[in-house]
């Protein structure tokens, strides 16, 4: 959380930089400018919110394989473990990372979309892209259905 806040007003000036093609020092001016210090917190919160579920779900879940499969009794901890529960961390913790792009990506001086509005977003559009028929004009199986949401939502992060 620490290294959120910390670093978060330089995310926000190198994602608006993406933008507007200036360079860093004449972005930050423009932010200044236009929106003050609330333009270099866009996206704060849900920037601390992705750290915190990625953060407690992926030590959570090593503790836990570790736990579960004798590593930690003999004092070691594995590296799968390490690794399977930073992938699970980052899944958990990747609809958050929507919000914060979404963040990022609205205007100076106007207020950026909420986490309730951003999932509420995406789901829509989940099911939206999941239900299309394919090219021949088939429905998709639940199965396929489920699989373009899982690619849809990859895709969005």
């Amino acid at each position: 959380v620490v290294n959120a806040v910390a670093t978060h007003p330089l995310a926000a000036i190198k994602y608006e930089k993406w933008n507007s093609g200036r360079s860093f020092a004449q972005t930050a001016r423009r932010m200044w400018g236009s929106g003050s210090l609330g333009s270099f917190g866009r996206g704060a919160s849900a920037t601390i919110k992705r750290d915190i579920v990625f953060g407690g779900i992926s030590a959570l879940t090593q503790h836990e394989l570790d736990r579960r499969l004798g590593g930690l009794e003999k004092g070691q901890k594995s590296p799968l473990c390490f690794a399977l529960g930073t992938v699970v961390g980052a899944i958990a913790s990747s609809p958050l990372n929507y919000e914060r792009n979404r963040a990022f990506q609205s205007e100076l001086g106007r207020p950026a979309p909420g986490t309730v509005e951003c999932m509420t977003s995406l789901w829509a559009q989940m099911r939206e892209v999941a239900r299309r028929p394919d090219k021949a004009g088939r429905v998709p199986t639940p199965s396929q259905v489920a699989l373009r949401k899982w690619h849809h939502l990859a895709g969005q992060m």
